[in-house]
């Protein structure tokens, strides 16, 4: 799973890792762990500040990009193992 804004891309792996490159130095700047399980969904936040993750943990996790804090994770039982989401901004 990868999704990419300016020069920022967001990875998140079967590990359940969530990284944080750095496209025109190749570099990874951070690593979150928001999930037990593997990572099916990723989305950043318009500001560049958040990202919203999920898993197949069925569960979806807000994280702060700025300090790498994990900020809440729900468990959402009505959904099917590896969701997917995206923050809807009009």
């Amino acid at each position: 799973m990868i999704y990419s804004h300016k020069d920022i891309a967001i990875t998140g792996s079967s590990d359940s890792s969530i990284r944080i490159w750095h496209i025109p130095s190749a570099q990874c700047l951070k690593v979150l762990k928001a999930h037990d399980n593997a990572i099916t969904g990723v989305s950043l936040h318009p500001t560049g500040d958040y990202v919203l993750s999920s898993g197949s943990d069925i569960h979806w996790a807000l994280s702060d990009l700025r300090t790498g804090r994990l900020i809440t994770k729900v468990q959402d039982t009505t959904s099917q193992r590896g969701m997917k989401m995206k923050f809807l901004f009009e």
